[in-house]
């Protein structure tokens, strides 16, 4: 045999047996992968719930000593506590946002004028002004709240004298802000109570005496009030469709179920050439331990709340302590927390309610570790009761949050 001869048998027997020893290669290469567990978009949102309130109160109202000067008058007045009281209409967002219209009237008497004389007299002040007000919510039926105004005064010196030998008997309207800072507690999901201190600084109005003397002094003003806010209207409860499972599609591991193992049928590998194949390797023995079962990782779990209120109680917060302590060996793809109401209020306020009670529990949640990027909000108001009930009647079982948990513990098949 040529030796060209030769060579070319060798190099087709070594591609040979290259193939052969490649078939196993091909033959996972063939198989499909399986795919991953498709994870379905979230939910939309609710929308953010708006409505209305009127607001209603009264209280002691103090002006600040004011300076009156010109025309040759310089003199000093100074006002006693009067009393004052206010009305306004106002949107709330229900993102911790409200607006509102305030229309509020104030009078006082005059103490003294100068450096002793005794005055008489009134100070009286009627202003219009647009607050917008936030809202510092909190997990307790208190919520402070601060803001800030600007609008019109109509400054009037009724009878206020003696200034300058003479009196003052009118008035001016000036540009006008104001500061809020004060707390409201909410008896129902209709009544608030709130109680605030409001600042007033006017600009300088300009007066005259019965002499003709051209004279102004600006008017600044402490008024301290009690009142009720009173909410109403916003969106109806919507009926919705039973909302589709989201999370993982298809079967999801619960209570520590392993997962079905799910593969395509592998395609056949190509026959091998008809040679002997070389011997193969004896396979090494490896023994496997089995690994412990992971903990059941619970997918739902239903926290209660007291009527009117969404703070966390011991009942409920027990129930979240089981929650968190189920997360630990467990990869979690989401959590969601879904606040409900019973129908006792109006359906804005029971909106507003069931989004509380859902951010308790999200910091509660937070507080105790759970990233924040985990967990998902949302608040259906009285529109999807466990217990159907007429408008207006208290129900326990429907002021809820209910926690449903999407993910796998670690160590299950397919994990």
């Amino acid at each position: 045999m040529r030796f060209a001869d030769a060579a070319q048998v060798v190099f087709k027997a070594a591609l040979i047996a290259t193939i052969v020893s490649l078939a196993p290669a091909w033959q996972a290469l063939a198989q499909d992968p399986e795919p991953p567990p498709e994870i379905a978009p979230p939910p939309e949102p609710d929308p953010t719930p708006t409505s209305f309130y009127i607001l209603l109160g009264g209280g002691a109202s103090l002006p600040a000593d004011t300076d009156v000067s010109g025309g040759g008058v310089t003199t000093q007045v100074d006002a006693e506590w009067g009393a004052g009281g206010l009305a306004a209409f106002g949107v709330d967002f229900g993102d911790n946002v409200r607006t509102e219209l305030e229309f509020a009237y104030r009078r006082s008497g005059i103490d003294k004028v100068g450096s002793g004389s005794s005055g008489a007299g009134d100070i009286g002040a009627y202003s219009a002004m647009g607050n917008i007000v936030f809202d510092f919510s909190n997990s307790t039926p208190f919520t402070p709240y601060g803001g800030v105004g600007l609008g019109a005064a109509r400054i009037d010196y009724d009878e206020v004298s003696p200034i300058g030998g003479s009196r003052i008997d009118n008035g001016d309207t000036v540009l006008a802000l104001q500061g809020i800072a004060g707390f409201s507690v909410q008896f129902s999901p209709a009544i608030s109570l709130f109680t605030d201190y409001r600042y007033m600084a006017a600009g300088d109005p300009k007066l005259a005496t019965d002499s003709g003397a051209k004279t102004d002094g600006a008017f600044t003003e402490h008024r301290f009030t009690l009142g009720l806010r009173w909410s109403f209207g916003g969106p109806p409860p919507k009926k919705k469709r039973a909302a589709e499972p989201f999370g993982l599609k298809g079967p999801v591991e619960q209570m520590g179920a392993p997962a079905p193992e799910s593969a395509r049928p592998m395609p056949e590998a190509p026959p091998p050439p008809r040679i002997a194949p070389p011997k193969p390797m004896p396979e090494a023995k490896t023994e496997t331990k089995a690994e412990p079962p992971a903990p059941a990782l619970p997918a739902f779990e239903r926290v209660f709340f007291d009527w009117n209120k969404w703070n966390i109680n011991a009942e409920t917060q027990a129930k979240i302590d089981k929650v968190v302590s189920a997360l630990q060996p467990a990869t979690v793809i989401r959590i969601d927390a879904t606040g409900h109401a019973d129908k006792s209020g109006t359906a804005a306020n029971n909106l507003i309610v069931s989004k509380r009670r859902a951010e308790a529990v999200k910091k509660e949640l937070m507080r105790q570790g759970v990233p924040e990027d985990w967990i998902v909000i949302a608040w259906k108001g009285e529109s999807e009761p466990l217990i159907e009930t007429p408008d207006g009647q208290r129900q326990p079982e429907n002021r809820r949050v209910d926690i449903v948990i999407t993910g796998k513990p670690k160590g299950k098949a397919g994990s």
